[in-house]
């Protein structure tokens, strides 16, 4: 790299890569950083050696390029491991106008999404990717901007395979369609056969070279998005809330929210801003069905003519026709987001669509029973389904309620293919509430400590949209303790996550399946917590095992 900019703990990376220290060293000091023993850090340090930079790097405590004389100062050190952050070095990107950014952090842009910056940034993590993936997305996005990438290195650890290319070089021609009254669509009239001259001797074919890869592209200094037809308002808006939101530009009109680093607070804040500049209601689940500026401004284009949009009922994947589809349930927050990756994971083929939680996008009042939800999503799952058999499921509390609708289905004499749980409890194993007695003070206290801990900007839509989802999420709350499971007579599909979150999570969930599922319990453990359950790695595998269950072959 050219330069480094670290915050924090992210300085002591940043001297690690410039040599002022071995990792064996920066690795003693996190430890006694992270466990405050500060006492010993200047005893610790006097016994490292401290050598000049060989990288530039920003200094945490000035905000300037840090000096020889700092970065091998003993006190220096001791000093920026005792204190956090004090001075602000993203000023330093203006003096680098050529600098391509890579930021290494988990989710969106935390540091660079303070200001704008007109520079191509690139983030190497993504919540709900695998980092192998995240991280050589980061590097295929670098190169096609022009960063020089040694290949070497990444395919150094793999043997060499001969691989067949086509015998003639592809054309060059270009077959877009422009928008009508363009100067490509006028040339494109020019030759049409009214116009063409008369037909003669075909010419031979001959090699055309390859255009040269085009260096990293200067950002316009109004616009700096390209698109290949004229974009609409709609588009030019929504793009503009995207580099808001996240921090981050330019975004192009095709580019993933989620490959962004957007999850889903983020989310909630980019629709709270659109519902607010476009006067609509724009579902929580939507970028879950349109994840891309073109989608979205599509999605808000059909809400501003129809004004519809308020089913319970989402597409996670369109699938194959043909094939039955598999119904996910919200689990007690009341969005779906969480089945994202798992969705993604399944067979191409595979249908997939999720119910978020009734109440979450129609300002109606949440259901408070396991049973009125059932009553709610049964009618729509059989307007999607009319006749089974039928495959369903839910995480945690979204469980519950996929077996409430399972029994439901059982009783009308239709047949229910799979049952599949996800870390749900049962009698005598259920999670702790530690939100069952809020006031309504203190749920706004809660509200503003989940807001601020994520980075979310105040204000009222932002609030009122985040109020609704823990409206939601304490009724799902109430409806889950309530809830009297009985027994089931068909077979339960139960994934149980390795390790118990202390203080959250019963020690034994899937105890009382053993009781409830008459037709069999078949078992699976995934590895980690609750939380990564539906990460990339675990949801490959769940998505196998569902995949194999469904008679679905191949992956996506």
């Amino acid at each position: 790299p050219h330069a480094l900019i670290g915050h924090s703990l992210g300085e002591l990376i940043a001297a690690t890569l410039a040599e002022v220290w071995t990792l064996n060293d920066a690795l003693h000091l996190v430890c006694l950083r992270a466990e405050s023993r500060h006492e010993e850090l200047a005893d610790v340090l006097l016994t490292m050696r401290l050598n000049a930079p060989r990288l530039r790097f920003a200094s945490g405590g000035t905000g300037d390029w840090i000096t020889t004389e700092q970065a091998t100062s003993v006190s220096y050190w001791v000093e920026c491991c005792r204190t956090d952050v004090g001075a602000d070095s993203t000023g330093l990107l203006r003096d680098e106008p050529e600098t391509m950014l890579l930021e290494i952090a988990p989710g969106a842009a935390a540091v660079l999404g303070e200001q704008p910056i007109d520079r191509i940034v690139v983030s190497s993590t993504n919540p709900v990717r695998h980092d192998a993936v995240a991280v050589r997305e980061a590097l295929a996005r670098l190169w096609v901007n022009g960063a020089p990438v040694r290949w070497s290195a990444l395919h150094d650890h793999r043997a060499p395979r001969r691989v067949p290319l086509p015998t003639s070089a592809f054309a060059t021609k270009r077959y877009w369609v422009d928008a009508p009254g363009s100067s490509q669509s006028a040339a494109a009239a020019d030759n049409s056969p009214a116009t063409a001259p008369a037909a003669g001797p075909r010419p031979t074919p001959s090699f055309v070279p390859p255009p040269p890869r085009p260096t990293a592209p200067q950002p316009a200094p109004d616009h700096p998005q390209t698109f290949r037809t004229t974009p609409t308002p709609t588009l030019t808006t929504v793009i503009t809330l995207l580099e808001e939101t996240l921090g981050t530009s330019p975004i192009a009109p095709d580019d993933d929210f989620f490959d962004l680093g957007g999850d889903s607070l983020t989310a909630l804040h980019l629709i709270a801003k659109a519902n607010t500049t476009f006067n609509i209601e724009l579902p929580h689940h939507a970028l879950l069905e349109a994840p891309t500026a073109t989608h979205i401004a599509t999605h808000i284009d059909g809400l501003l003519r129809s004004q519809e949009g308020s089913a319970s009922l989402i597409t996670l994947r369109e699938g194959a026709p043909g094939h039955r589809p598999l119904f996910l349930f919200h689990p007690v927050g009341g969005s779906v987001y969480v089945y994202r990756e798992f969705a993604r994971s399944l067979p191409a083929g595979q249908p997939v669509h999720a119910f978020r939680a009734a109440g979450l996008h129609d300002g109606a009042a949440p259901r408070r029973t396991v049973e009125e939800l059932a009553d709610h999503y049964v009618p729509e799952l059989r307007a999607a389904q009319p006749v089974g058999p039928y495959a369903l499921g839910g995480a945690a509390f979204g469980g519950l309620v996929a077996l409430e609708v399972a029994q439901r289905l059982r009783a009308a004499g239709e047949t229910v293919e799979l049952l599949a749980l996800f870390n749900t409890p049962g009698p005598g194993q259920m999670p702790l509430n530690h939100h069952a007695e809020l006031s309504p003070a203190e749920s706004d206290q809660l509200l503003a400590e989940r807001l601020a801990a994520r980075g979310v900007a105040p204000g009222q839509a932002v609030e009122d949209s985040a109020r609704q989802v823990l409206a939601v999420y304490q009724a799902n709350l109430e409806a889950l303790y309530a809830y009297r499971p009985v027994p089931y007579s068909g077979r339960v599909l139960y994934f149980l996550a390795e390790r118990r979150r202390e203080g959250l999570d019963p020690a034994r969930p899937d105890i009382a399946w053993a009781q409830l599922a008459l037709g069999g319990l078949t078992t699976h453990t995934l590895p980690g917590d609750y939380l990564d359950m539906f990460g990339s790695a675990n949801s490959e595998t769940s998505a196998r095992i569902v995949a194999a269950e469904l008679g679905m072959d191949g992956t996506r």
